[in-house]
C-alpha cells in the first residue's frame, strides 16, 4: 500500500457521486484524506484490496456525516419560523433564536435545556449535564414547546 492519496480521488469522486453530493466537493476531499489516512494505518491486506478497504470506509463515514447533517437541520427548522433554511454559520443560528430566548418567558433551565438540544445533545446527556432524570429534561422541552408555540407558527 504505498499509493499516494491522488491515486485514489477518483475513487472519492465516484463516492462523492453516487451519494448524489453536490459541488463544490472540496470541503468532502478534505475529510477523504483523513480517512484515507485512517484507512492506511489500519488496513489488513490478508482481509481486502486498499480501493475496497477505503470505499467501504468511506461510504460509511459520509452517510453518517449526511445523516448527523440531517438530523440537526430537521431539529433546527422544527425551532425556527423560517422555510426551514438556516444559514450554517453558527452566530447566524443563534440570531434566528433571539426572539425565543429573550422574549418567550423561559426560565433559565428551559434555556439551558434549548441551547443544549440545539448543540445536538441528547436527552440523556442534557439530563447529566443539568443533573437532573431525563423526564425533567422532556417535560421542559414540551413546556418550551407551549411557550414558544406562538413565536414559531406565522
Amino acid at each position: 500500500m504505498n499509493e499516494p492519496y491522488a491515486s485514489y480521488q477518483g475513487l472519492v469522486y465516484l463516492v462523492l457521486y453516487k451519494l448524489n453530493v453536490r459541488k463544490p466537493h472540496e470541503d468532502y476531499l478534505q475529510e477523504a484524506f483523513f480517512i484515507y489516512d485512517e484507512c492506511k494505518k489500519s488496513f489488513d491486506p490478508s482481509r481486502a484490496n486498499f480501493s475496497t478497504y477505503f470505499t467501504n470506509r468511506l461510504i460509511f463515514y459520509f452517510k453518517s456525516l449526511f445523516r448527523k447533517q440531517k438530523f440537526q437541520s430537521s431539529r433546527l427548522s422544527s425551532l425556527c419560523r423560517y422555510d426551514g433554511s438556516y444559514s450554517p454559520d453558527p452566530i447566524m443560528d443563534w440570531l434566528f433564536f433571539h426572539d425565543i430566548f429573550h422574549y418567550c418567558c423561559l426560565n433559565e433551565f428551559e434555556k439551558n435545556v434549548l441551547r443544549l438540544s440545539l448543540q445536538g445533545c441528547t436527552v440523556g446527556q442534557i439530563a447529566a449535564a443539568e443533573a437532573v432524570s431525563p423526564a425533567t429534561v422532556k417535560r421542559a422541552r414540551k413546556a418550551i414547546r407551549e411557550k414558544t408555540r406562538h413565536r414559531l407558527r406565522p
